[in-house]
C-alpha cells in the first residue's frame, strides 16, 4: 500500500471534506491551528509538538520538526492543507 502523508494546518478547509480521513492509508500530521481539532485528533493524528505546547493541548502522539521531514521524504504523497 502506497504511504500517504497528510499535513493538516487548517482545520477549515474544504479539501478535507474530499479525503476519507476513516482509511488508514493516511499518516496525519496536525499543525498550527489544526491541533485545535479534536475531531482531527479523534482520527489518530499526530500534533506537532511546538504547536501543542504553544496552543496547551495535550497530546499523547506529537511529533517534531524532524520526524515530520522524515515522514515527507519516505511519503509516496505528501498533501499539505
Amino acid at each position: 500500500m502506497a504511504k500517504r502523508l497528510l499535513i493538516v494546518r487548517d482545520p477549515e478547509s474544504p479539501l478535507l471534506r474530499h479525503i476519507n480521513l476513516d482509511k488508514n492509508d493516511y499518516e496525519i500530521v496536525l499543525i498550527q491551528n489544526a491541533v485545535n481539532s479534536e475531531e482531527l485528533r479523534a482520527k489518530n493524528a499526530k500534533t506537532l509538538d511546538v504547536d501543542a505546547n504553544a496552543r496547551k493541548v495535550v497530546s499523547e502522539s506529537a511529533t517534531t520538526y524532524d520526524e515530520i521531514i522524515e515522514k515527507i521524504f519516505e511519503a509516496d504523497k505528501a498533501i499539505c492543507i
